[in-house]
């Protein structure tokens, strides 16, 4: 593992708004919506504690902005963010769950 997979393991492990994002994939397999959709959700899942700080997102452009930052590391951890255009709702975040195999075969 490379010293910039490491880093980004880390800035995963330390967030708690990507623990929640893992949490909540892990028990719906997928997600689907807006990035106001989705912080409503995690914002109604995470602990009050978690969510204070600078670390959690207060609007849906800094939780968009946040998942982008976390993609690479969540994806090592079996989460893929990816993003599609919806005509009625614009940019949808998509959150599913993938398997050891396909993390490891799109990092090739």
């Amino acid at each position: 593992m490379t010293r910039h997979e490491r880093q980004l393991l880390a800035e995963v492990e330390a967030s708690p708004f990507a623990w929640e994002v893992r949490e909540l994939v892990r028990i719906r397999g997928r997600y689907e919506g807006p990035a106001s959709w989705v912080l409503q959700v995690l914002n109604e899942r995470a602990q009050p504690a978690n969510r204070s700080g600078g670390k959690w997102p207060k609007t849906p452009n800094q939780a968009g902005q946040m998942l982008n930052k976390l993609a690479a590391g969540l994806e090592f951890k079996g989460v893929k963010v990816s993003y599609r255009r919806h005509g009625l709702y614009g940019r949808l975040c998509c959150l599913e769950r993938q398997t050891e195999r396909q993390a490891l075969v799109t990092k090739l």
